[in-house]
């Protein structure tokens, strides 16, 4: 490891209170730390991870992070709980961790330079002494060259091949023209596609026949232009307005739906065109994005029941997805996003969804932003939290709708998410750059 670290078997020792930066942490893997904070908003902070003693600051516990817990000391979590994955991973390395922080990731600087307490539930400012013990010891580590390590567990070369053929996933983009069975080289990449496919055939069911079954799907009436058909899972619609072809936003009580549907309907939200946008180029990859297993410009569902939502929006040259549980147990909690698509270049698309990812990142969810498709998540929040984040992704959906029009340049990007983030919705006063 990265950090010099040491086991506590005893009481913590006494901390001098003016080194305390944050108390009441819940201590999930027990030990003490020293090292620099490395605060983890996105895949590419993982991924750009600083060299040296090192403690992962996370907003979320994240499945991500178990893949460089072996370069770093130690671990802390403002959400999570000792039984999720990334805690349990923690034990297994011996590795001190804390979760429950609550605002680590906003308190801790990136860079700072902490000592995690986790007997004491504490995070202190660490000493001359605990920064020269954790240095040292990173020196150290640093003597042993890396492949040498390696060669002493280094595996047979049959399970090598073994891993390959069952673990390894080649088919990490479901939205692009090149999702193929053909594709498929292990048993992970199998499953993938088997389950990508089993979700389009049940949209392209839903496309076809639910229209001709009576009560099954219902259309809202909205003054918002985005048409959506719901299918309720029990608990999702007034029980009396079930059978109705068409029902009004008021008639839909899920309370995930109810908070995303009050970010679609934000006042001065921009759902057409912006002003300066490239709108002539919108359609030079049409016809590329329609060769995608999962075409734009369809119509959009949205599953609901009394605490859960799910919709997939295939909008104008992209598509978008929301996935929610929203009811009292925090643990069960959680918030997916996906965009993926456009219809200009690909050096637009890209910008929009690094724009989205900022955006993201900025309401505490971990991203991931790969060319044009953008992933965020949020988990093991309250019940106010998943509707306030719902909220904005209602409003996302608006704000985006051709958005890659605009991104001339990655400072008209920049602008743009800091307008949103402002509730400059309509991008009054921002006008977009030039090629």
């Amino acid at each position: 490891m990265l950090l010099a670290r040491r086991s506590l078997t005893g009481p913590a020792q006494h901390i001098d209170p003016s080194r305390i930066l944050l108390a009441g942490g819940v201590e999930t893997s027990p030990g003490r730390a020293t090292g620099r904070a490395a605060i983890i908003r996105s895949r590419g902070d993982m991924e750009d991870l600083a060299r040296g003693p090192v403690i992962l600051v996370l907003h979320q516990s994240m499945v991500d992070a178990v893949n460089i817990l072996d370069r770093v000391g130690g671990v802390l979590v403002d959400l999570g709980n000792p039984a999720d994955h990334l805690s349990c991973v923690a034990r297994e390395y011996g590795l001190p961790m804390l979760t429950g922080l609550q605002r680590a990731a906003a308190t801790i600087g990136d860079g700072q330079w902490i000592t995690l307490e986790s007997r004491g539930g504490l995070v202190i400012k660490a000493s001359e002494e605990e920064i020269a013990a954790a240095e040292a010891a990173a020196a150290a580590c640093r003597l042993v060259p890396k492949e040498q390590a390696r060669a002493k567990v280094d595996e047979p070369h049959e399970i090598t091949e073994l891993r390959e053929l069952i673990v390894r996933l080649n088919l990490t983009d479901a939205y692009g023209p090149t999702f193929s069975i053909a594709e498929c080289r292990s048993l992970h990449d199998v499953v993938r596609y088997i389950h990508e496919k089993a979700v389009i055939s049940m949209f392209n069911a839903n496309d076809a026949a639910l229209e001709d079954t009576s009560g099954v799907v219902v259309h809202l009436e909205s003054e918002v232009p985005f048409m959506v058909s719901i299918i309720d899972l029990g608990g999702g619609l007034l029980p009396k307005r079930k059978h109705k072809r068409r029902v009004a936003v008021e008639e839909v009580v899920s309370p995930p739906f109810k908070a995303l549907w009050r970010g679609v309907a934000t006042p001065g939200l921009n759902w057409g065109p912006v002003s300066g946008g490239d709108i002539n180029g919108v359609m030079s990859n049409w016809l590329t994005d329609h060769r995608s297993a999962r075409p734009v410009g369809m119509p959009n569902y949205l599953i609901v029941s009394r605490d859960y939502l799910n919709l997939n929006a295939r909008m104008d040259f992209h598509f978008t997805m929301i996935d929610a549980v929203c009811g009292f147990d925090p643990y069960q909690n959680y918030v997916k996003f996906r965009f993926k698509g456009g219809g200009t270049t690909p050096e637009r698309r890209q910008r929009r969804a690094n724009c989205i990812a900022r955006i993201l990142e900025a309401h505490d969810f971990f991203t991931d932003a790969r060319d044009d498709l953008v992933n965020g998540n949020l988990h093991g929040v309250p019940q106010e939290v998943i509707e306030e984040k719902l909220i904005v992704l209602g409003r996302l959906l608006g704000f985006t709708r051709l958005l890659d029009a605009v991104m001339a340049d990655d400072e008209t990007a920049g602008r743009i998410a800091e307008a949103f983030l402002a509730g400059n919705y309509g991008l009054a006063g921002i006008r977009p750059g030039a090629d």
